[in-house]
């Protein structure tokens, strides 16, 4: 099974790319979502992350309170550090797993959002990437208006993950997400048409 990477910066679109693939039929997995269910009280990391960080990091319904544990991978060296540590290789295995059990109902390729695919270093396990991309300045204003951020809290955001501009540099594909959506939509359907031509269409055809 061919598993395509999907990544771009915070606020470029990525998760709007990965619906209108899935709308076509691509089978979609996403680290994000991964990593929320690894934290949550019936996996592996979180025993480990409270025992790290103390009851603090929990709200009032003994899950994990995410915006917290963003704001220590933000402000505190180290505790991200102990975060990856912990979390990463739960994700891993839920990956693992997943994409597992798409092959074995016959997925020929898959689609993987990834948001720290280059930061992770991960640009080699992933083949094709594709990147969403849009300028830091369209970043910021969208942080701004769609997370209430300062424009400071929102550069400290861009700061923390690798620059958009050498992102695009990197990908193999790119998707220019700064003007309307309808364009951004032709563009899904044009790379999707090009990797059904190079892979075959995600699933097999029934019959």
């Amino acid at each position: 099974m061919v598993v395509i990477g999907l990544t771009g910066g915070v606020a470029t679109g990525k998760s709007t790319v990965a619906k209108g693939f899935e709308a076509l039929g691509v089978p979609v997995l996403d680290a994000d979502g991964l990593a929320h269910e690894a934290i949550e009280p019936s996996k592996g990391a979180y025993d480990r992350l409270v025992e790290a960080f103390g009851s603090g990091i929990l709200k009032d319904s003994n899950r994990i309170d995410r915006r917290k544990l963003r704001e220590l991978l933000v402000s505190d060296p180290q505790a991200k550090k102990q975060i990856e540590a912990i979390v990463h290789p739960e994700v891993l295995r839920l990956s693992l797993k997943k994409m597992g059990e798409l092959e074995q109902k016959g997925a020929r390729w898959v689609l993987f959002e990834v948001p720290l695919l280059f930061e992770m270093g991960l640009e080699k396990v992933f083949s094709p990437v594709i990147v969403v991309y849009c300028p830091r300045s369209v970043q910021v204003e969208r942080l701004i208006l769609r997370d209430k951020m300062s424009s400071k809290s929102a550069l400290g955001l861009l700061e923390a993950q690798k620059d958009i501009e050498e992102k695009r540099r990197l990908a193999d594909f790119v998707l220019d997400n700064t003007g309307p959506f309808n364009a951004l939509q032709l563009q899904i359907g044009t790379l999707y048409d090009t990797l059904k031509g190079r892979y075959g269409y995600p699933w097999p055809p029934c019959g």
